[in-house]
């Protein structure tokens, strides 16, 4: 059961994290009032807010069956290497030689945490 609250989590947040991607790359401005007006009328804006509140319930929910030593590590890094995966094959994204070394230690540090 916890390991499919920590999928259902992850998947939330990486689809968050790409609807707030998808949402934001129309917009040219800075900071401030334009970016506010920008998201507020943007519809991936309000997807990425909605799979963030709801992989905050989850999250709440992994919590009851995992420490937080073991959850909030696993459940940060599960999201770095799949997000990295999801922004390199459906986004286009470059993920250099650094970020792929960065995501192995930290798996490699979550497999130790979760042991």
């Amino acid at each position: 059961m916890a390991f499919s609250v920590v999928i259902l989590n992850v998947i939330l947040n990486v689809a968050a994290n790409v609807f707030l991607k998808l949402g934001m790359r129309e917009f040219a401005g800075g900071a401030g009032a334009g970016a506010f007006l920008h998201m507020v009328r943007t519809p991936f804006i309000y997807a990425a807010v909605l799979c963030y509140g709801m992989g905050f319930a989850v999250y709440g929910l992994m919590l009851t069956r995992l420490n937080v030593s073991v959850a909030y590590p696993v459940m940060t890094g599960s999201i770095a290497l799949t997000l990295a995966l999801v922004s390199r094959l459906w986004l286009g994204e470059a993920v250099g030689m650094q970020q792929m070394l960065g995501i192995a230690l930290i798996v490699g540090g979550i497999c130790l945490l979760a042991r």
